[in-house]
């Protein structure tokens, strides 16, 4: 197994390196998702959740650099002369959150779920993957300095994440390390706890 991205191996390789390298972290994330979903008694909905919202930040994230008026928020945070400001850190947690994180998708399936009577996604797993996503972007990346999240901003068309969908779509920054994603392991037993409590006193 390579911690290292290699344009010329195989996709199977890179995307089984890029799964082996951060196996606990995977087994914990997704199993937390699942978990959610058999507490909210919508477990097929919740995995098809964990997997839609995965895709969606990718593309959301993507489209915060090419795409108006998404850019106009996220390029503050590849500003070095702004983004280190605190009115910059606030936006950049509403960004994370609302946009790529997907909670903005929330509304949106309520409202979907009150027009058509069909209710597409489980509510519970995008609320906990956008706080694993905003806590792991706005704590893990600016206190620990990870190199995946640093070549992003030296390259901004590389490195979008998560690592197997940059594998996936070509976007994987050649000789780069997979991502390190165990510290984000203490990020998804909270998120779960945040969203256990959230359900329980049924404030969503």
């Amino acid at each position: 197994m390579s911690k290292y991205f290699k344009k010329n191996r195989s996709l199977f390789k890179n995307l089984f390196n890029c799964i082996k390298y951060n196996v606990n972290f995977y087994f914990i994330f997704f199993t937390m998702a699942l978990y959610i979903g058999v507490l909210t008694g919508d477990f097929m909905r919740g995995a098809v959740t964990i997997v839609l919202i995965l895709v969606f930040s990718y593309f959301s994230h993507r489209a915060s650099h090419h795409i108006f008026p998404y850019n106009l928020f996220h390029k503050v945070h590849h500003d070095d002369k702004n983004n280190k400001k605190w009115w910059a850190r606030i936006l950049e947690w509403f960004v994370n959150f609302l946009q790529i994180g997907g909670i903005m998708l929330i509304p949106l399936n309520i409202f979907l779920e009150k027009w058509s009577g069909m209710k597409l996604l489980n509510n519970y797993v995008i609320l906990y993957y956008s706080l694993v996503y905003t806590t792991h972007h706005m704590i893990n990346y600016h206190y620990m300095k990870i190199d995946t999240h640093v070549r992003h901003h030296e390259d901004e068309t590389t490195n979008f994440g998560p690592d197997y969908m940059d594998v996936l779509m070509g976007t994987k920054q050649d000789n780069s390390t997979f991502e390190d994603m165990r510290w984000s392991i203490m990020n998804s037993l909270a998120a779960t706890v945040i969203v256990m409590t959230v359900y329980t006193r049924n404030l969503l």
